[in-house]
């Protein structure tokens, strides 16, 4: 059982060290030997919990999936006084979330970028399957709160998210998210009739390059 929880604990710590990496450079710039060396493993180590790259890859994208998917739904309190609230609980936590001083985007639109020319890649099937859990729990948190057309409100807002966090990756402005968020506010108010979104009197941070220091280890 030692033995047990000790693979465990070193693949763990491969899955963990292997996120850092290729948050940082890249899944193409991310060797293998640099990944043992940030464990303190040899390569042979690494290779008998995980027998490709690409397996560890996959490994890495499932983890930040579950990890990230509870967050987004911490995120938004779905359970919260009605959609607008909801909707705004969620981008209210996304802006904080961009101004990480370490912030490079979500890890799955960059993987599904780096790959774009592999449309099978087990990293660009992640991001698809990543993305589409995302819109699929959102929908069905809009539908419990009596939309009819909660599908198609979730895909819309979706884009709006996506289209947000490329943007602030872009030009380092934050007020993209408080942009998108009040456009989700007139998306949901046409159909509810619910104010959902009021601007904050003071912006948080409108320069993604100096917020606070990264104490979050899920990014994608």
């Amino acid at each position: 059982m030692a033995m047990d929880r000790g693979a465990s604990n070193t693949r763990q710590r491969i899955v963990a060290a292997a996120y850092q990496l290729v948050y940082k450079t890249g899944f193409m710039r991310t060797s293998v030997d640099a990944i043992a060396i940030a464990v303190g493993i040899t390569k042979r180590t690494l290779y008998q919990h995980f027998d490709s790259k690409a397996a560890l890859v996959d490994a890495v994208l499932a983890d930040q999936h579950s990890l990230m998917l509870a967050r987004i739904q911490e995120w938004a309190q779905p359970g919260t006084n009605g959609p607008a609230e909801m909707l705004k609980n969620l981008f209210a936590a996304f802006e904080l979330w961009v101004t990480q001083c370490h912030w490079r985007g979500s890890g799955f639109t960059r993987a599904a970028i780096e790959f774009a020319d592999s449309p099978g890649h087990p990293a660009r099937l992640a991001a698809r399957r990543h993305k589409a859990a995302v819109e699929a729990w959102l929908a069905d948190a809009l539908a419990d709160h009596g939309i009819a057309d909660a599908r198609q409100l979730a895909r819309e807002v979706v884009l709006l998210i996506e289209g947000c966090h490329v943007l602030v990756l872009i030009h380092r402005d934050t007020s993209y998210v408080r942009v998108a968020a009040e456009a989700a506010a007139v998306l949901l108010q046409r159909r509810t009739g619910e104010q959902g979104y009021t601007p904050v009197e003071k912006p948080i941070n409108t320069d993604a390059d100096s917020g606070r220091p990264d104490d979050s280890f899920i990014r994608l």
